[in-house]
């Protein structure tokens, strides 16, 4: 990763993915705001439920797009391209 501004309340940086590249469920207990700049990223938004976790939506990210995700939001991702 490419840490491009950082200070106590904000942060901005680059990740490269590899291909195929997948992430698990995760949180990060702050907003956070997920920019594409090339390629592509599938995001698998899940909620909390008496079993543990479920899946409850999808967002398919290309260049250009921006998605916003919330405080309590727990996500997975994957780069599905080949590059």
């Amino acid at each position: 990763m490419d840490v491009m501004h950082a200070s106590p309340t904000f942060t901005i940086f680059a990740a490269h993915w590899t291909p195929q590249m997948n992430l698990l469920p995760h949180d990060r207990m702050m907003k956070a705001s997920i920019g594409i700049h090339t390629g592509r990223e599938d995001i698998i938004l899940w909620r909390r439920s008496g079993e543990g976790i479920e899946a409850s939506g999808v967002n398919c990210l290309f260049a250009g797009d921006i998605a916003e995700l919330p405080v309590d939001g727990i996500r997975s991702a994957t780069n599905p391209l080949p590059r």
